[in-house]
């Protein structure tokens, strides 16, 4: 891929502003801070690990028991707290670690103690003189420009400039002792404490980080961000100058990755900006917790590593949580890359929207055929079997990502996503045996990878992950996304098509969101204050009929399988009276417009919701497979106002205080990217009126 237009300005070094600066908190002083490590001495000012490292990372206690990420410099004698508070550094063994801890004897730390006390006032004179000096020279700004009076900002040299390779170890490093993993990784686990670890923010910038041994642009996936609150957002990326290479043609070292947040696109008013370590654990993927923005406006972000920048991305912030106004986002489900193309996401990308939720079936789990299906591009052999292990997941995603329309549509908007089965197999159910696969593990690791998700969905011990939660739109709308495989159970009355029986009126026989995941959903819409409450679930949530008063078939892998789950959902609408609860769904490749009944086994009960199913984005591609087939079972489900079968695309949604309008974005073709989409039809449905009505 070539490289993005534009990467390289006159602004600054490749295109990049000047890194840091960083803010001094002007309610914080720079008081000396004691570190606990195993020590050696270097000189007789500085002391450090015994490992040639240029950076050391530790955890420092709070007065509340919490552990304190910091990156440190042992050259500078300086450390960074979250990369903020500059702190001086005192060399000493604090009192509340335990001895066996430590590799000081009790003769060093008494000495230690000793040199502490000189070593704190030398320290403050010299961070009072480093703050007049180094302040004066921020004034600048970032950009050569001047700087907000708002803030206090010092700079300081950069690594690369001082040919220190501003590189954290990964957690396995032999550069890092049992010990200090230990630490490090106390009360989280393994890969929890991978993911902090990569968080901590470095010093210096990623100019000095390791070559690429191809030299290719490590940015083929593009950049995407996700799950945004009125303070931030999650923005992520993916090392990887190698598509096809098992270790994506990246170092087998964790490396440094520089992040910019900007109120302009230029990039010119920079806000947010740090250094993070993208870990070979993890893909070198990485996964960046933005706080502190304003809310309800417009950001631009980018990242570097080495001489190579990404593109501008556009993404933004919730309103306050009192805002309510109006806002608008699009849904899509299912892109099978090899039944066509993209063509729904290059229109989607010309939308004015908020966001976007993706309801599952992001890749599927098939291998590609040599002339890549549809899309007629040849494929390399490693991807004709499909994915099994963590290296092949890995690549699907990689091919997936690829993509320039889903990469455009990630850059212009914040994203929230869930799953459905194809990310791990057809069908699945997660809760069926009390275990989970090594196939599958793999899966949901690489899901959490390539996705711009937060770390609370990081993968556990045991291999899962979670995945549901809940984001507000001020007082407008509550949106709660859905995880309906992992936690699911087998369907209690069959497979697939097949009988109702009484056994899935029980909801001892069978679950479709395990019973934490039901609780916290149905305790959420109980206490919601939200004008709108959407539901986002990768299966409809609506009866299909399917042989009407003959027979009792129904499709087992919806809601349809899981009725006692589906009746206390409802259940809750009306004691709790929701107002105006909303679904949106995925997975069929058809489109529906449904009436949600309070009970579906009494087609005269009330209507209590209203359901949007989206088609597919690409898969089944241009041919015609349910619209034949579904389309003479409507006469028997008169719930179901709207129903199209064979037309891909996607969904958007406009809401206000008073109104939510519904538009059918659907592309006359899958067989070109370039097939624009237009509105097939158009809903709206009325604030305490649920149902939807055709305009």
């Amino acid at each position: 891929m070539s490289r993005p237009a534009g990467s390289a300005t006159a602004r600054g070094p490749h295109g990049w502003a000047r890194f840091p600066p960083y803010a001094w908190p002007a309610n914080r002083t720079a008081g000396p801070l004691v570190v606990a490590e195993g020590l050696t001495r270097l000189d007789d000012r500085y002391w450090r690990r015994a490992e040639p490292t240029a950076l050391s990372t530790f955890l420092r206690w709070g007065s509340s028991g919490q552990a304190m990420p910091h990156t440190l410099n042992p050259r500078s004698g300086y450390a960074y707290e979250h990369g903020l508070r500059r702190l001086p550094v005192v060399w000493t063994h604090p009192q509340y670690m335990a001895a066996e801890e430590t590799h000081l004897t009790e003769e060093e730390r008494s000495r230690l103690a000793f040199e502490a006390q000189a070593a704190i006032r030398r320290r403050r004179l010299d961070a009072r003189k480093a703050v007049i000096r180094e302040g004066n020279a921020a004034s600048r700004g970032p950009l050569g420009e001047a700087s907000s009076r708002r803030h206090r900002v010092c700079t300081r040299q950069s690594a690369a400039t001082r040919g220190i390779p501003p590189v954290i170890p990964p957690e396995n490093s032999p550069a890092l002792s049992e010990l200090n993993r230990r630490r490090f990784l106390v009360g989280i686990g393994a890969i929890t404490g991978l993911t902090a670890f990569s968080q901590v923010p470095l010093e210096g910038t990623a100019l000095a980080a390791p070559r690429i041994r191809s030299g290719e642009y490590p940015f083929k996936l593009g950049i995407a961000s996700g799950d945004p609150t009125p303070d931030g957002m999650v923005l992520w990326t993916r090392l990887i100058p190698e598509l096809f290479s098992p270790d994506g043609g990246m170092p087998s070292s964790a490396v440094p990755v520089d992040w910019q947040v900007a109120l302009d696109e230029g990039m010119r008013r920079v806000v947010k900006q740090g250094t993070v370590s993208a870990l070979p654990e993890l893909a070198h993927s990485v996964h960046i917790e933005v706080e502190g923005l304003r809310p309800g406006r417009e950001y631009y972000y980018r990242f570097r590593y080495r001489n190579d920048v990404s593109e501008v991305g556009r993404t933004r912030t919730a309103p306050h949580e009192q805002a309510m106004g109006s806002m608008s986002f699009a849904f899509a489900s299912c892109q099978d890359w090899t039944h066509g193309f993209y063509s729904a996401y290059r229109s989607m990308a010309e939308e004015d929207l908020d966001f976007v939720i993706h309801l599952g079936d992001y890749v599927y789990e098939y291998g590609i055929p040599a002339d890549g299906g549809m899309r007629k591009t040849a494929m390399p052999d490693v991807l004709r079997e499909g994915p099994q292990d963590l290296d092949r997941w890995r690549m699907q995603y990689a091919l997936y990502k690829s993509d320039p329309d889903l990469q455009r549509t990630h850059a212009r908007f914040p994203w929230l996503v869930t799953w459905d089965d194809h990310e791990v197999a057809n069908d699945y159910v997660g809760n069926y045996d009390g275990t989970i696969s090594a196939s599958r593990v793999a899966a949901y690791k690489a899901w959490y990878e390539h996705q711009p998700v937060r770390r609370r969905s990081l993968p556990r011990k045991d291999g899962s992950l979670k995945l549901y939660g809940r984001s507000n739109w001020g007082r407008l709308a509550q949106f709660d996304v859905l995880d309906t495989r992992q936690y699911r159970t087998a369907p209690p009355c069959g497979w697939g098509e097949a009988p109702a029986c009484d056994a899935g009126n029980d909801p001892t026989k069978g679950s479709m969101l395990g019973a934490p995941q039901d609780k916290w959903l149905l305790d959420g819409l109980r206490d919601s204050e939200a004008r709108w409450n959407v539901i986002a679930t990768s299966v409809m949530m609506a009866r299909l009929d399917h042989d009407g008063p003959t027979g009792d078939i129904i499709w087992h892998d919806a809601w349809d399988g899981f009725p006692a789950s589906r009746k206390a959902i409802t259940d809750t609408f009306t004691s709790a009276r929701v107002r105006n609860p909303v679904m949106v769904a995925g997975d069929w490749h058809s489109t529906f417009v449904n009436d949600i009944k309070s009970d579906f086994d009494k087609p005269d009960s009330p209507v209590v919701a209203t359901e949007f199913v989206g088609t597919s984005v690409s898969t089944n591609g241009d041919d015609e497979v349910y619209g034949p087939y579904y389309g003479p079972m409507m006469k028997w489900n008169p719930h179901i106002k709207f129903f199209d079968g064979d037309r891909r695309g996607y969904v958007t949604c406009k809401l206000s205080g008073h109104e939510w309008r519904t538009d059918l974005r659907m592309v006359p073709t899958v067989s070109r990217a370039d097939a624009a989409a237009t509105t097939f039809a158009s809903f709206v449905v009325e604030d305490r009126r649920p149902g939807a009505v055709r305009v």
